[in-house]
């Protein structure tokens, strides 16, 4: 006999079938090397006549032990991968992780585990002298269960998992099939029963594709990813002006003599309400070059790039799998961006998308003249149009400026000038004033009465006023970038950066007109916590564990792993239990007289309070752990423990009463041992 034979009526998975459960396993996770390891592992019942004699405890210690395994290997994944892909493999390893628990149970000769050993709760009740329930129990048929769930968390495509699942379920369960069935209406039942499985699988794959669709849509189509639609209102960006959190570095010089200042996302060209609108912004797909990383923006219309072309490399923070990239003025293409998709709009929009927590690539760009920009629309009577709401305040203003008939370039310079007059403040200083009339917009408010705001008052007037004197003009967002990082060596950019400023169209050139004070960054900068320089420091330790290769952190990860199999393999070892083997194979350890005595839970409690040396007798050890309690308390001790031991090793055992008697006074003694 090769493994223990189950209680009679009881239904046991045998573990060749367990096997071949976890072989099936290995098929669909990609795992074939790791799956034979731990099938062979699985047959050693089979292959072996050796048993394990465990005793309750050390069925407890592999309990407790297993989940300090599973908590390894679920910290060293998620330190490997990232948070959400970690605890997705953690659970697709569980098979692996259970193993010594099932071991315990195949292994040992009474094939069962007890049910403390799965609940820390009833074991600390049973420890106190509360009589529970604790019946031995059998974990093939859940373990089963786990593997089946754990190998279709692979979420392979085709019908192989399904079919799987038929055949290890049906190999499982015709072992328990009635007498009184005949096995073809048995299995005719069970091809209905798959013919149903299999249709409602079909339908909830379905249901499952179109919400996840739906929320894909609803989730990525945010405000903060729409290159149609501004992500900020009037008003809405500055909400960002409180942020500390860095999205993006930009690897350039400290003296900055090769940093973009500006990096812009999208442009917008209708002014509608309090929104700005990107119109005829439909995204298109760039097609990738040369090793499938280089997008030449504006397509197979690109030109070639001038000859003043520069690079710079920057990391961008990827929220919802998608981000649009912040590029400088004129840049003519990207490198090294590893992306599923890459799409870009006329208004100079490029959408990436990726499933990266951050994402690295290389903007390529003339700080020349920018003439055509690639892929940048040219102007059009979009870039000239002045919402009538707003009309009579910006020519108001215009006439104060005189910027009828003047040249396109001195009437940006007078446009500077004049907002370098306003105030900056952020949303803290909420530039609308109570004084305004009620009939003013949030705009005009800006122009009229309070002169002042955060940039996208400054961007959306500037770019309004310049349209009003007859200069095509866009409003733009992007990043503002002035924020040096001494320990990265980099540019560091904050959500707070976020900026607004208009693009105008200057002697036939597109030029970035910032008419925010130039104080608005320092005024920032003073908001900014005292713990800010510790918090970047946290920052950059994360954005490194986040973004380093996985060769740096891979020994390391499984090392944890390694640890855990050691502590698990000691304990065992140390504490006994793991080399006591039956002689035998099918020998159970037969129950020893005096094995439920409560007087074990009042041992328990004292070597809590004064340990037992190691061979020190009982009686030896009892007077010196009960010396603190009273004297009537350390007689009833001695008591209890003499009755205990006639009840271990007296042939004649205890009569009724003092059975009762010593059940009965170990409970009081528990209840005094806790009092004191």
């Amino acid at each position: 006999m090769n493994a223990p034979n189950p209680a009679p009526g009881m239904f046991q998975v045998p573990p060749a079938l367990l096997a071949v459960a976890l072989a099936f396993w290995g098929w669909q996770t990609k795992n074939g090397y790791a799956a034979a390891g731990f099938a062979l592992v699985m047959l050693l019942p089979v292959l072996t006549r050796l048993r394990l004699e465990l005793a309750e405890r050390d069925q407890h210690r592999i309990a407790d032990l297993t989940m300090i395994l599973y908590v390894a290997v679920a910290a060293s994944l998620i330190a490997t991968e990232s948070l959400r892909a970690g605890v997705h493999e953690s659970l697709v390893w569980l098979p692996g992780v259970m193993l010594p628990l099932m071991l315990a149970q195949t292994m040992c000769v009474e094939g069962r585990v007890p049910l403390t050993a799965l609940f820390r709760y009833l074991r600390k009740l049973k420890a106190r002298g509360v009589k529970v329930q604790d019946p031995q129990v059998d974990l093939t048929g859940p373990y089963l269960a786990l593997v089946l769930i754990a190998a279709g968390m692979a979420n392979q495509p085709g019908y192989g998992y399904f079919a799987g699942i038929v055949l290890i379920v049906a190999a499982a369960l015709v072992r328990i099939r009635p007498s009184r069935v005949g096995i073809a209406a048995w299995m005719l039942a069970l091809a209905v029963s798959t013919g149903a499985g299999f249709g409602v699988q079909s339908g909830l794959y379905t249901l499952q594709t179109l919400i996840e669709d739906w929320i894909i849509d609803w989730q990525l189509g945010g405000p903060l990813l729409d290159p149609y639609r501004s992500s900020t209102r009037i008003g809405e960006l500055g909400r960002l002006k409180a942020e500390d959190a860095i999205v993006m570095r930009v690897y350039a010089s400290r003296d900055a003599t090769d940093r973009p200042v500006l990096l812009h996302r999208a442009s917008y060209n209708q002014y509608a309400g309090t929104t700005w609108i990107a119109r005829q912004g439909n995204l298109e797909v760039l097609t990738g070059r040369g090793d499938g990383t280089v997008f030449l923006l504006g397509g197979t219309a690109a030109v070639a790039a001038p000859a003043d072309t520069r690079k710079v490399r920057i990391s961008e923070r990827v929220r919802g799998g998608r981000t649009l990239l912040a590029l400088p003025l004129n840049a003519s293409a990207v490198s090294d961006l590893v992306a599923s998709r890459v799409r870009s709009n006329p208004l100079g929009a490029v959408q990436a998308e990726m499933e990266v927590p951050w994402t690295f690539y290389y903007a390529l760009y003339s700080p020349g003249a920018a003439i055509a920009p690639p892929g940048y629309a040219a102007a059009g009577a979009e870039d000239l149009h002045v919402p009538e709401r707003e009309r009579r305040t910006l020519e108001a203003v215009a006439r104060q400026l005189g910027l009828a008939g003047m040249a396109p370039a001195a009437a940006v310079q007078r446009v500077m000038a004049y907002f370098a007059g306003f105030e900056y403040s952020t949303v803290r200083n909420h530039p609308f004033s109570e004084l305004a009339p009620r009939s003013e917009t949030p705009l005009a408010e800006f122009l009229n009465t309070t002169h002042r705001g955060h940039c996208e008052y400054f961007a959306t007037a500037a770019t309004l006023l310049l349209r009003t004197a007859g200069i095509p003009a866009r409003y733009a967002t992007g990043y503002s970038i002035q924020d040096w990082s001494s320990w990265e060596e980099a540019w560091i950019v904050r959500e707070r950066h976020s900026h607004a400023w208009a693009r105008a169209y200057v002697d036939g050139q597109w030029r970035d007109i910032d008419a925010t004070p130039a104080a608005w960054f320092a005024e920032e900068e003073s908001l900014a916590p005292a713990s800010q320089r510790l918090a970047d420091f946290l920052r950059w330790a994360g954005f490194r564990w986040t973004t380093r290769d996985g060769s740096e952190t891979r020994i390391l990860a499984w090392a944890v792993v390694a640890l855990a199999a050691v502590i698990l393999v000691w304990k065992l070892v140390s504490e006994g239990g793991l080399v006591r083997l039956a002689q035998r194979a099918g020998m159970g350890r037969q129950a020893r007289p005096g094995d439920d005595s409560e007087f074990y839970a009042v041992e328990a409690a004292l070597a809590k309070r004064v340990p037992r040396r190691a061979s020190e007798p009982v009686l030896e050890w009892l007077p010196r752990a009960g010396a603190g309690l009273e004297a009537g308390a350390r007689a009833e001790l001695e008591r209890l423990a003499a009755l205990h031991y006639r009840y271990r090793f007296d042939p004649a055992g205890l009569a009724a009463n003092e059975r009762a008697g010593l059940s009965k006074g170990c409970s009081a003694m528990l209840a005094v041992m806790r009092r004191a």
